[in-house]
């Protein structure tokens, strides 16, 4: 949390060891490096909210006895980050989401589950993503999900994306459930926002998405603009490709984006991805395990 640590940022004035100067720094970069979700993680269902204070209590990390106003100081700001570790250690694990603009990012809630999480989803020669996933519908039902990019895929037990490492350009697969009766079960504006723009999404690590605009081009194909915050909490606008497939309940949405300025450019590519993406259900087969 930025506020957070420039409270204690002022710890480097008041240090006049040199060495001593740099290690302060260091514990500085470190706590940047942790998300911030970290530090609520004791808030979390089944864990201990306690837990914070009893890493700052630990023996092994007792508060020494200091005489001087710096030695203080640096000692405090190192048990705050122990305890911040401790956290992350005693709570649900958050992996982190690499690639760029993925520094700090916890991994967000896309909705996929593989079919067999131990065999990796493949591209092949041609830019064409494959995977066979479970539905999230009532059903449970296997369907094979595709889509062909120019970018590489990103290796992952959980997710399905593409993305250039060096441009902001990606596209990934989120999976969502309709819900209400069947003769009232449409894919609706409200609905697309829900699924792709709240905070636990692709989008919404540094907070929700705002000024979402929708536009439907044709059926089960929309156009978003959209404003997200960095890691700098700046705005950035972006806009995307929406494709949408339905299988039973089982929602399955390509999301092809890039930044508002690069999109115009990039607009012939990014439709032909949006374009290629195939969600078929699956043969049935006795093989299938229980899950």
């Amino acid at each position: 949390d930025f506020h957070f640590i420039l409270d204690f940022a002022f710890c480097l004035d008041m240090v006049t060891d040199t060495k001593m100067a740099a290690i302060v720094r260091g514990i500085l970069v470190l706590t940047l490096l942790i998300p911030a979700d970290a530090f609520s993680i004791v808030t979390g269902p089944g864990v201990d909210r306690s837990r914070c204070f009893q890493e700052i209590g630990r023996s092994d990390v007792k508060m020494t006895m200091t005489t001087t106003r710096e030695a203080f100081f640096v000692e405090g700001l190192s048990r705050v980050c122990v305890a911040s570790i401790g956290c992350l250690i005693a709570g649900p694990a958050n992996a982190f989401e690499g690639g760029v603009g993925g520094l700090g990012k916890t991994k967000p809630e896309t909705g996929v589950v593989f079919r067999d999480p131990t065999v990796p989803t493949t591209q092949s020669s041609t830019g064409v993503v494959s995977q066979e996933l479970i539905s999230p519908s009532s059903s449970k039902s296997l369907v094979l999900v595709s889509f062909q990019s120019p970018w590489p895929l990103q290796p992952s037990q959980t997710s399905m994306e593409c993305r250039d490492l060096s441009q902001p350009e990606s596209a990934f697969v989120q999976v969502g459930t309709l819900e209400g009766s069947s003769s009232n079960k449409k894919i609706t504006p409200a609905f697309l926002t829900s699924t792709l723009f709240g905070s636990k999404g692709k989008f919404g690590a540094y907070g929700s998405p705002m000024d979402i605009k929708i536009k439907t081009l044709e059926e089960r194909l929309y156009v978003v603009k959209f404003t997200t915050l960095t890691p700098g909490m700046r705005e950035s606008d972006r806009m995307a490709y929406i494709t949408v497939k339905r299988v039973d309940d089982g929602v399955f949405i390509l999301v092809t984006a890039t930044t508002a300025a690069r999109f115009k450019k990039l607009e012939p590519t990014m439709k032909k991805i949006a374009e290629s993406f195939e969600v078929i259900p699956a043969p049935k087969s006795t093989l299938l395990k229980s899950q």
